[in-house]
């Protein structure tokens, strides 16, 4: 398969993987900066209590749905642009490029996803 093929699977199955964690820890920092509760500790034992565990996974469909693809566009794009870097220069990037195909991955991924958010 080609990098950018794999490097799109891989992004997707990183940002699927990722949610399990970064879902609950942005339900609970959204309740302390609300003011609900004192701090995320307080608020995640306050919401399994009142919810179960489900309840730290409020908006997970959201998320995946806005995540899974900004990444896999991201990590394709980057991937299939130093492929083809290397494949012109027959040499590394240096950092202002790399920092140039991150840069352009990411706009990339933005207007590709922006229709999904």
């Amino acid at each position: 398969m080609p990098a950018g093929a794999v490097a799109f699977v891989a992004g997707g199955a990183g940002a699927l993987g990722g949610s399990v964690v970064k879902v609950p820890l942005a339900v609970c920092i959204r309740s302390v900066q609300a003011g609900i509760y004192p701090s995320a500790r307080s608020a995640a034992a306050s919401i399994v209590a009142a919810a179960g565990v489900r309840g730290l996974f409020t908006g997970y469909l959201p998320t995946l749905l806005e995540d899974v693809p900004d990444m896999a566009f991201k990590f394709a794009t980057y991937e299939s642009l130093r492929a083809a870097h290397t494949a012109l220069t027959g040499r590394r990037a240096g950092v202002g490029e790399e920092l140039a195909m991150g840069a352009t991955a990411g706009a990339v991924a933005a207007a590709a996803t922006t229709p999904l958010d």
